[in-house]
């Protein structure tokens, strides 16, 4: 899951959309599979597809029960991962793990 900000009040693929008080714009949890999240961030950088949204977070995939292994999304080296970006931290980049 990811969330995203933009000037829309409601996007396609949302959970549910949410009005950021005094910041006159609005967040959208987005729920897609870790093979797919790559793609979705591209079509946002683009403005395709989903229209014009910013990304605001990669929530941890680990935490809503989805292992990484075989998926698309990376992490930060942290002590112990083995060193192929795949252990622990915050997602950062792209792992082919």
């Amino acid at each position: 899951m990811f969330t995203a900000l933009s000037q829309a009040e409601e996007v396609d693929g949302a959970i549910q959309s949410f009005a950021r008080q005094g910041y006159g714009d609005s967040l959208h949890p987005i729920v897609v599979n870790v093979t797919d999240l790559a793609e979705k961030l591209r079509q946002m950088q683009a403005a395709t597809g989903m229209g014009r949204l910013r990304l605001e977070h990669i929530h941890d995939y680990e935490a809503l029960g989805v292992g990484l292994r075989g998926g698309a999304v990376g992490r930060d080296v942290d002590a112990g991962d083995g060193g192929d970006g795949c252990g622990a931290g915050r997602y950062r980049a792209v792992c082919r793990g």
